[in-house]
């Protein structure tokens, strides 16, 4: 898995930078999970990236690793809709998906954006 921040304008993509994760761990999609339910390793290592970032995210190992902002999810466009997971299926680094971070945010009942 890698995270990272695509630019693009109407013609397509005009420029991409992913940073992947030391660990690699298999992906597996169910309907029944809310998140992206990451390994501890894996789930440390992107709070670290969304950090970098992003200077107002908390991210705690509570109820299976969750990263809050401290504003509601409008109020961060650019994170969620630049910014990106890159899973790869295959040892072909060809074959891969690009998920927008805004796909996991949601605001909670304080109207802060989680992730």
């Amino acid at each position: 898995m890698s995270f990272g921040q695509i630019k693009a304008n109407k013609k397509g993509v005009t420029q991409q930078y992913f940073e992947s994760t030391t660990s690699s761990y298999p992906v597996q999609f169910s309907v029944s999970f809310e998140g992206l339910g990451l390994p501890s390793p894996l789930f440390t290592q992107l709070a670290e990236l969304l950090s970098k970032v992003e200077d107002d995210i908390l991210c705690t190992q509570t109820a299976g690793g969750i990263c809050t902002l401290t504003s509601a999810c409008s109020s961060y466009s650019d994170l969620l809709y630049d910014f990106y997971f890159l899973l790869n299926f295959t040892s072909n680094t060809t074959s891969y998906v690009r998920i927008p971070v805004a796909t996991f945010a949601s605001n909670n009942a304080a109207n802060q954006c989680e992730l």
